[in-house]
């Protein structure tokens, strides 16, 4: 007889605009990869909720479509989902809300009176989390002064990955790395926080129960491993939040290497084997990876969403300003901005919105406007590197994943002006889902955490003269800053 041929795994991404899934076999190669867009309930303004039941059939959809022929051969399930999820059920597992997403922003009107009636400070030393109308126990406060029926009959506060465990194991259950983004978990115990439970008013009871995302939670029931598309013995692993899925598939374990994900969000965050909360103000915040890491860091709201909002707005090609754009040289003059087309999600600009912009003169163009905005993005990524170093985690290279980490403008700009070498994986088109399977294949004792990364990298490091004027950049964005936030 011969050997038996090595497992596959299926890697689900529940994202906020797309649901995305991925066979990917053992040396981690995608085999297959779908997706579908996410199917909101409403959406627009401070709204943003996805339409639960069918969020479910899609993501299952692509499941059997990514295993079709595979089915028999696939050893686990993985999941990622993006974090501060919420929806509401009933007792008898019947939702009360839509699912909540993290870019609904109608938390924030109870924001300043939860903080009025509670330390926030308190809660970010125990939980890693600050004051952000994202989190779970303004949303807890919010959903029961609007919401009747919430204070009423709900019997579960599910997250989006939560919710889909539930609808496959019958118990809610979620992974630390998930749970450690909700401001309800300790950061140090790993487990759900006393005091924190008090601010948001619920009990442990009504949440999911957390779980190392690194470890094989149960095995799928046979019926909905069938209705899957998938064998009777298909094992679940929970994995993390979209965004550490992504530290993982870029293999950034090392002590130094930050990881950022360029989207229409971003983030910039460092593998820690401690927690680590900022002794300032609040600016960073600490998440749980797994297996004893932690995962400081930020994120940035203003990225990819700028050049969106350029194209619709005045009926440009993203690809095309961006090929302008690259022909614009840096200097200490050139144009910046302050870009809060949305709220950033750091207390200091919490709840500010509009875009600020110092320097634009006669004979500057769009391709002008669109790099400051950009210089706006790297200045801010900017600020969360220099907030790590001054909490003793300094950042030697920068892997990066996501759309926006096709554009080598983008790239070098970053590396120009955060002053490290920017790598990029080459072949490697999804390291979320990548790095769910690192996570399975972890889990189902086939290697460990540390023995991934990618093969071959592009890089960008900082040009000759770069850090004089990346200073002098740096510095007039925090003047900018501190006039924008007298003025308001």
């Amino acid at each position: 007889m011969g050997s038996p041929r090595p497992p596959y795994i299926v890697s689900l991404d529940i994202g906020t605009t797309n649901i995305k899934a991925a066979l990917i076999d053992s040396e981690l190669k995608i085999v297959r990869v779908g997706r579908e867009r996410s199917p909101f309930r409403e959406h627009g303004g401070r709204v943003s909720e996805h339409e639960p039941r069918l969020l479910l059939r899609k993501a299952e959809q692509l499941v059997r479509s990514v295993s079709k022929g595979y089915g028999g051969e696939v050893e686990a399930l993985t999941i990622s989902s993006y974090i501060c999820g919420l929806i509401a059920l009933d007792r008898n597992h019947r939702e009360l809300t839509g699912l909540i997403t993290w870019a609904d922003a109608r938390s924030e009107a109870v924001l300043g009176e939860l903080w009025e009636k509670h330390d926030p400070r308190e809660i970010y030393e125990r939980t890693g989390c600050p004051p952000l109308h994202m989190y779970l126990p303004p949303r807890i406060w919010w959903m029961r002064k609007t919401i009747p029926r919430v204070s009423e009959d709900a019997a579960l506060l599910l997250g989006s990955k939560s919710y889909f465990i539930l609808n496959l194991l019958g118990q809610p259950y979620t992974d630390l790395a998930m749970a450690s983004s909700t401001q309800l978990l300790n950061i140090r115990g790993l487990r759900w926080d006393g005091r924190a439970l008090e601010v948001a008013g619920v009990g442990e009871e009504v949440l999911p129960i957390p779980v190392e995302g690194g470890r094989v939670l149960d095995t799928i029931p046979g019926g909905i491993s069938s209705r899957l598309g998938l064998g009777p013995s298909v094992s679940l692993v929970p994995s993390v939040f979209d965004g550490a899925s992504f530290i993982l598939g870029l293999g950034c374990h090392g002590e130094g290497v930050g990881a950022s994900h360029i989207g229409t969000s971003s983030m910039l965050r460092v593998s820690s084997r401690e927690p680590v909360i900022d002794r300032g103000g609040m600016e960073i915040q600490c998440y749980y990876l797994m297996e004893g890491r932690w995962i400081p860091g930020g994120s940035v709201g203003n990225a990819g969403i700028l050049l969106e909002w350029l194209a619709e707005g005045f009926g440009v090609d993203v690809e095309e300003i961006l090929r302008e754009v690259a022909g614009i040289d840096v200097g200490p003059d050139s144009p910046i901005s302050i870009p809060l087309l949305v709220p950033e999600r750091t207390p200091l600009l919490a709840g500010r919105e509009g875009i600020l912009i110092h320097g634009l003169r006669v004979g500057h163009g769009l391709p002008h406007l669109a790099h400051s905005l950009l210089l706006g993005f790297t200045l801010l990524l900017r600020r969360i590197k220099e907030n790590l170093a001054g909490n003793g985690l300094r950042i030697g290279e920068i892997r990066v994943a996501g759309g926006g980490s096709r554009n080598p403008h983008i790239l070098q700009l970053i590396s120009d002006m955060l002053g490290v070498p920017v790598r990029k994986p080459v072949g490697l088109e999804e390291a979320g889902l990548v790095g769910n399977a690192v996570a399975a294949f972890k889990a189902l004792g086939y290697m460990g955490l540390d023995e991934w990364s990618p093969s071959g990298w592009e890089e960008h490091r900082p040009r000759p003269g770069s850090e004089r004027v990346s200073e002098r950049l740096y510095e007039k964005f925090g003047r900018l800053l501190d006039c924008y936030l007298r003025f308001r």
